[in-house]
């Protein structure tokens, strides 16, 4: 597992998995709109980068039941957290 991939885990574990970004706006404050965006980006990364934590763990009997190969983990699971 990378260095940010425990960074980004350590820091979303407290938010709530469905977490919509504009509960973390209201929570922090921020009006501008560019704060809103950067701050909404910032927890898709980090959605997108839990997801694939979590894509990676399952065993492949759960992935045959999600009808998922190996290789398709493989290949989402490089992907950049910024990448869709």
């Amino acid at each position: 597992m990378s260095n940010y991939q425990n960074l980004c885990q350590d820091d979303c574990a407290e938010l709530p998995k469905n977490a919509l970004p504009s509960n973390a706006l209201v929570r922090f404050g921020l009006q501008p709109a560019w704060a809103k965006n950067l701050l909404k980006a910032l927890l898709i990364w980090c959605q997108r980068s839990r997801e694939r934590f979590e894509l990676e763990s399952l065993t492949d009997d759960q992935l045959k039941d999600a009808g998922i190969s190996r290789s398709e983990v493989e290949r989402e699971i490089k992907k950049s957290f910024w990448v869709r």
